[in-house]
């Protein structure tokens, strides 16, 4: 966990404490499949995980931290890794909204995304 993912977090819990986020979430269908076609081909394949997800409305919010200091999503592996784990967790159903340093602090964005969590959740 990075310290802008509890900031997010804290900003999230303030302005809307009913809509409970889960924390390094991984229970997504197409993960679990992906994982073990890895796994076979090699034991150092590790399971893909969310920031943050709200199961009920399936949605997953991922913190792309370090965009500005050459961090893990923008390199190469990693934004190839990114790529595949956001397309799978799409394949299954889940909407994926991506937040940077900058937009995971925005309260706009935040309760954008808040919004459209409570317009799923039924």
């Amino acid at each position: 966990m990075s310290a802008l993912e509890d900031q997010f977090l804290g900003l999230w819990q303030a302005k809307f404490p009913s809509i409970a986020l889960e924390r390094e979430f991984s229970d997504v269908e197409e993960w679990e499949r992906d994982f073990q076609e890895r796994y076979s081909k090699s034991k150092r394949s590790k399971r893909y995980r969310a920031d943050f997800a709200h199961p009920t409305s399936k949605c997953i919010i991922e913190i792309q931290g370090g965009t500005y200091m050459r961090g893990r999503h923008v390199s190469g592996s990693g934004y190839e890794r990114d790529a595949r784990k956001f397309n799978l967790a799409m394949m299954s159903g889940w909407k994926v909204f991506l937040l940077t340093s900058t937009t995971a602090k925005d309260h706009a964005w935040i309760e954008m995304i808040a919004n459209y969590v409570a317009s799923q959740s039924h």
